[in-house]
């Protein structure tokens, strides 16, 4: 059942106590009722899928309630993690499970316990609950989502690709919704095709599924549909985003000429006519970079030594400036 139609049930209950409670003179002890019914109200509006608002709560970028949240919507925000709590120690599976090497899925941390080990930065998927204060604020990033809901494509692909600059930095990544079944899951889809472990979302999903047992619906896969839509049409579109003039610059070379040669600097490296032909090798500095046929490697921002099989594993960091050594043909 939806979110929507569970606080829209809670809302009419609430509302019928405190109709009874009216009608027998008991109107103090009412208000109480009726002010809850009120929220679950504008949370059922707020939460459909038609209408889809989890800003209404106030979560903001470092996972915490203004204020004015805590007074407008205490009750529903008091009673999610009550039931986040309770059903955690209910439910026999672990709170969290290792994806792949450096990823984890699970629920919300409510104790520093919960955190897989290793100091993972962490991705929060959830609207209706804070961060713990044992999560630093600069790993941590937050995709305010409703339960049942899923982030959006924007949203999906922003998470993706901070994941692959964690990942790049050595540093695991949690992702975490309430319980790990759903919001979280669609994002941990996207970070392994971003990671290239997976080709498609629904190879990735079965990857996830036989290390834990999600409960994804068909919003969240039709949101990785479009995700993937975006992403393959931002690929076809990118050789005409960056075409432009060349530059003025004697020792700047756009890729608009051809290949570059040793000691260009360039600011972006491709496929096709705008780059590199498939399977050549480009070596940067001391890093390497493989480009194979998949994608073109593009505004790479390298830290530390690292070589990478193909573009979805890459980070993309806009803009970069590459300083090219020299080209050879991989063998």
């Amino acid at each position: 059942m939806g979110i929507s139609k569970v606080t829209g049930v809670a809302a009419t209950t609430f509302l019928v106590i405190s109709v009874s409670l009216c009608e027998m003179g008991m109107q103090i002890v009412m208000l109480p009722f009726l002010a809850t019914s009120v929220v679950a109200f504008v949370v059922t509006v707020a939460s459909h899928d038609a209408i889809n608002l989890p800003w209404i709560l106030g979560k903001n970028s470092v996972g915490r309630f203004p204020l004015w949240s805590a007074i407008l919507f205490g009750p529903f925000l008091m009673l999610a993690r009550t039931y986040a709590m309770v059903k955690r120690y209910m439910r026999k599976e672990a709170v969290h499970d290792k994806i792949v090497e450096g990823l984890y899925l699970g629920g919300w941390p409510f104790l520093l316990k919960h955190l897989p080990p290793g100091s993972p930065s962490v991705i929060d998927c959830t609207c209706e609950l804070p961060r713990s204060s044992f999560v630093p604020a600069d790993e941590y990033l937050c995709l305010p989502t409703w339960d049942t809901r899923a982030p959006t494509p924007y949203q999906i692909e922003r998470a993706a690709r901070w994941a692959c600059e964690k990942r790049s930095e050595g540093k695991p990544v949690y992702v975490h919704c309430a319980f790990g079944h759903g919001r979280s899951a669609c994002v941990v889809c996207a970070i392994l095709v971003e990671l290239g472990i997976a080709e498609t979302w629904k190879d990735a999903e079965n990857i996830i599924r036989e290390r834990r047992k999600i409960k994804m619906n068909a919003l969240h896969r039709k949101t990785l549909e479009e995700w993937t839509k975006k992403r393959l049409s931002d690929r076809r579109s990118y050789p005409e985003q960056i075409r432009g003039p060349e530059s003025t610059h004697p020792e700047k070379a756009t890729l608009c000429r051809g290949r570059p040669h040793p000691g260009d600097e360039v600011e972006h490296i491709g496929l096709g006519r705008l780059g590199l032909e498939p399977e050549q090798l480009v070596v940067v500095g001391k890093d390497v970079i493989h480009d194979g046929s998949e994608g073109a490697v593009r505004q790479v921002r390298m830290k530390g030594s690292v070589q990478l099989g193909h573009a979805p594993a890459m980070v993309i960091q806009p803009p970069g400036v590459l300083h090219v050594e020299h080209c050879s043909t991989w063998t």
